[in-house]
């Protein structure tokens, strides 16, 4: 089987990427920011684990070198931070920007490119959902429009070297495989671990990070793909997920539900907390503003038009449940 670089190997998506690969017998280069962090599972099996600064042209060089796709999936998942320039759009965008520069120098002709849904939007016009000829053009939140500009200026820099750059939306994504928290997946962390929390009560699709991952391998090998795709599960909303742990965990403590209009308190309540504790905040007013009211209703059928009859996105309860066994059994906090 032919080699292929996973970017951000060492996060949600990217661990359960090379795992994927690996078991479809792919040799499989393992790119990761750090060193120091903990390695996955697969660690001194197949994958040949490389560090990798996707800013960095001559590491990004040396990282593609003889490779023959790319799964890019390496971003920063932070919805808030003191420079969200450097910390968060900088990486999304010139990094995006300079893994296709790379690609072109190196001759790779394909890669998978980790969007979001966030890029389609979070409301469709009244009845209707959302595809992937939606923009969110209006953001102004630094995560979700630098992934915009980097699907875009991506694809367009892509075309002009004759790269395929094949772009992936996924919602939250859920289910095991994390050493640490993402936004998507810290709410069930501090859950299980007993402590009191609020959450908005909102409507959305969730994605299994298995079914994801199967999902960017199925497209890689495809000969005839498009541009984008949206890759969704279930539709759901947070008191059916609450619902559904608490029947197998009822002595958890019931989370607060927080409407769109407590969101601003809430909004208040955390910045005194990160003033005070040093806390890494979660809502930005941009965030509640955006997404507060959000009924995120995707068409993920371009994607399923590709499967073969028979596929199926995994059932919620088993991604909750397997998250939450993984949760315990790793003593994530």
């Amino acid at each position: 089987m032919p080699e292929v670089l996973v970017l951000g190997a060492n996060g949600h998506l990217g661990r359960n990427l090379v795992e994927t690969l690996l078991k479809k017998g792919y040799s499989v280069r393992a790119g990761v920011r750090s060193l120091l962090h903990p390695l996955p599972i697969w660690e001194g099996r197949s994958a040949e684990v490389v560090q990798v600064d996707i800013l960095d042209g001559a590491s990004l060089d040396q990282a593609m070198y003889g490779v023959e796709g790319v799964f890019h999936c390496a971003a920063p998942t932070a919805l808030w931070a003191k420079d969200a320039r450097k910390e968060i759009a900088a990486p999304i965008l010139r990094g995006t920007l300079e893994v296709i520069e790379a690609a072109h120098r190196q001759g790779v002709k394909k890669i998978l490119y980790t969007s979001t849904c966030a890029a389609i939007g979070f409301h469709a016009p009244k009845g209707s959902v959302l595809t992937e000829i939606d923009w969110n053009r209006e953001t102004q939140h630094p995560q979700f429009k630098s992934k915009v500009e980097a699907e875009l200026q991506g694809g367009k820099l892509a075309k002009k070297y004759g790269i395929s750059f094949v772009r992936v939306c996924p919602p939250s994504i859920l289910g095991p495989g994390f050493y640490r928290s993402t936004p998507s997946t810290a709410p069930y962390v501090g859950w299980i671990n007993g402590k009191k929390i609020a959450v908005p009560d909102l409507a959305y699709h969730v994605v299994d990070v298995r079914d994801l991952a199967k999902s960017q391998l199925h497209l890689y090998e495809m000969a005839d793909v498009q541009d984008r795709y949206i890759v969704c599960g279930p539709y759901t909303g947070t008191q059916e997920v609450i619902d559904i742990l608490r029947r197998g965990m009822p002595l958890l403590k019931n989370p607060i539900l927080l409407s769109s209009r407590m969101l601003p308190i809430a909004w208040g309540l955390e910045w005194i907390q990160r003033q005070v504790t040093g806390t890494p905040r979660t809502l930005t007013r941009t965030l509640i503003r955006e997404c507060g009211s959000a009924t995120q209703q995707l068409d993920g059928s371009r994607f399923l038009a590709t499967c073969e009859p028979g596929w199926a996105f995994t059932p919620l309860e088993t991604t909750l449940w397997d998250m939450v066994h993984w949760i315990q059994r790793s003593k994530i906090h």
